[in-house]
């Protein structure tokens, strides 16, 4: 099975204005002796979406693996935000069941952004790692049998795992700019909607 990103839209108003996030697949049991598989890249939003149509093969590839009998796809998003966030991803790979580090560890994932992060020590990476930032922040997933036609697109409705803060920008104004404010935050219950995916699967 390959399975590649096709589309991503924020759908929840809190992030509108991201510019970009992590997409992370992974198969569950994709074959007896093997228990899950991880892939993911990151991706540059604009009002919230993108669509990979025309982006190149390996911009778009999150996983490649054999599939035999009952298997689950779970995909998940990182929290959107105006770049790139790094702990979240990192978190990803150092809490996946992996055999090798250094080069070799960041063979089977995709983004190549990471790649250089993955040839540092492990002591090096996990200090750069926000304990209290959560990885994925919305997930949904799918039942399939390699007997099954699952050729084809599959779209995701992309629900949060937990609550989320999001922090409200502050409007500055001529009454405004000389007084401190407090900051105020945006809660998104557990259980909402917050994005959808659409990934191609193919043989």
């Amino acid at each position: 099975m390959e399975i590649s990103l096709k589309s991503l839209a924020l759908t929840h108003p809190a992030f509108s204005s991201a510019r970009s996030a992590t997409i992370v697949a992974e198969l569950i049991w994709p074959r007896p002796a093997i228990s899950s598989r991880v892939g993911f890249q990151s991706v540059s939003l604009r009002k919230g979406k993108t669509a990979l149509g025309r982006t190149p093969y390996y911009e778009r590839l999150l996983l490649k693996e054999k599939v035999d009998g009952r298997f689950g796809i779970r995909v998940g998003i990182t929290k959107p935000g105006a770049q790139f966030n790094l702990n979240p991803a990192l978190a990803e790979i150092l809490s996946t069941a992996l055999s090798s580090i250094g080069g070799t560890l960041a063979a089977p994932f995709s983004s190549a952004a990471l790649r250089p992060l993955l040839r540092e020590p492990l002591n090096q990476l996990a200090d750069k790692i926000d304990p209290d930032e959560p990885t994925v922040v919305a997930e949904a997933g799918l039942d399939l049998h390699s007997d099954d036609d699952w050729i084809g697109e599959k779209s995701f409705v992309l629900k949060t795992n937990k609550s989320l803060k999001i922090p409200i920008d502050n409007k500055v104004g001529p009454r405004t700019k000389d007084v401190a404010k407090k900051q105020k935050f945006q809660t998104i219950r557990k259980g909402s909607v917050i994005a959808e995916v659409v990934l191609a699967l193919a043989e």
